[in-house]
């Protein structure tokens, strides 16, 4: 039966959407309010192993966490449905009735001690899904579970969010850095972006909260895209996902979603201008440099000489495409490279090198040799979340708190 069950809720969507979800019922039941704080207690670990129609092994881990009481877990649908490459999956059809393929299951942190334990004798079974907003319900019946409260209101520009996941190779729930709602991009369809929030493998599922309450679904992240340096988290809005997937209740949303208020608006377009103003501003930096080779003489001895040429970023910078060399003067010499670091921890290049080199002929006042070059690159300026906060900072001092300065 369960396998038959999970078969039908992996069909293409358009499929699905004409049968599957007409015939979902859901009746959740109110869930407990949590402040931000316990909206963790919710989030689960959701391991998925399985093989393909072609006879490839699946064994991926994704977030999620639980909508309601009675067992409804929501996340991303690439985390149960499309593989590391994000193509979808098909799975091979079970050989029984009793085998199922995939197999779904799911952790929590445990309450008290801290750790993370499987529920016990429970397997998730996909019910719903939609392929397009990439979000998927999943069901593990058996006892009430702590499930998070959200809300339908769709945040605007400039508002603070926080998320949660499990990052890939981890054991601890992730607590991801604020991010703004910023405008998003057609080819971002009606995701909602959330500039300065980062988040990795594992992440995507995992819930997307404002003021006690959840208001989407991580479903992918990338880098550098509004200003170099800055991440960039993205996410299925619950009003969306409520609206694609019926049934699905929430606890009353809170009212400090409905608004927006003027000073939070101007602050954050203060943020995004200088932001831009900062990653729009580029330095060049170079350094020359040169090695000599000394000529023949009487005993017409050869002579080899090398060294490295280097520049680096300034702290808090990094240096932007290729770095360039320029030839000022040569004889018999040459030079490799460039050769690129990075930072720790870091894809931004923070120095460039090469290595110059000459040699002399080995004959009787023979004629010396050098090879003298310029190393130059551009430089900007990394934005970090401590970079972002700064900002931020500035721009509240600004545009300061004023009385009664709301809008609808």
């Amino acid at each position: 039966m369960i396998a038959q069950t999970l078969q039908r809720a992996l069909h293409p969507v358009s499929a699905f959407c004409c049968a599957a979800i007409a015939a979902l019922a859901v009746s959740p039941r109110p869930a407990p309010a949590q402040d931000g704080l316990n909206i963790a207690a919710a989030v689960v670990r959701i391991q998925v192993v399985g093989t393909t129609d072609e006879g490839h092994a699946v064994n991926q881990w994704g977030s999620g966490f639980f909508i309601n009481q009675d067992g409804r877990i929501l996340t991303a649908f690439h985390v149960v449905g499309r593989d590391g490459g994000g193509q979808p999956i098909r799975w091979r059809q079970p050989s029984s009735a009793e085998e199922a393929n995939p197999v779904i299951t799911v952790d929590r942190m445990h309450p008290t001690h801290h750790y993370w334990e499987r529920l016990p004798n429970l397997r998730a079974v996909v019910i719903a899904q939609n392929d397009a907003l990439d979000v998927a319900l999943l069901d593990i019946s058996g006892q009430r579970w702590p499930a998070a409260r959200c809300s339908t209101l769709r945040p605007n520009q400039g508002a603070p969010l926080r998320g949660v996941g499990l990052r890939e190779g981890r054991e601890v729930a992730d607590n991801l850095p604020q991010g703004e709602v910023q405008p998003s991009e057609a080819r971002d369809g009606l995701r909602l972006r959330l500039v300065g929030m980062s988040s990795s493998r594992g992440h995507s599922g995992g819930p997307i909260y404002v003021d006690g309450a959840v208001v989407g679904v991580i479903t992918s992240g990338r880098d550098r895209l509004l200003v170099p340096g800055a991440p960039e988290t993205f996410a299925t809005a619950m009003a969306d996902v409520i609206a694609s997937l019926p049934g699905i209740a929430c606890d009353g949303p809170p009212t400090a979603l409905a608004r927006t208020t003027d000073v939070m608006r101007l602050r954050s377009e203060c943020s995004v201008r200088k932001l831009r103003e900062l990653s729009e501003r580029v330095d060049r930096v170079a350094t020359s440099g040169s090695v000599r080779c000394e000529g023949g003489g009487v005993e017409g001895r050869s002579d080899t000489q090398r060294r490295f040429l280097e520049i680096s970023a300034r702290p808090g910078h990094y240096l932007d495409g290729p770095a360039a060399v320029a030839v000022t003067s040569s004889n018999s010499g040459s030079h490799s490279g460039p050769f690129y670091q990075s930072a720790s921890g870091s894809q931004l290049v923070t120095a460039a090198r090469i290595e110059i080199q000459c040699r002399s002929p080995s004959r009787m006042f023979g004629p010396g040799a050098w090879h003298a070059v310029t190393l130059s690159a551009n430089e900007r300026r990394i934005v970090d979340q401590a970079l972002r906060e700064e900002i931020a900072g500035s721009c509240r001092l600004e545009y300061p708190d004023v009385a009664g300065a709301t809008t609808e």
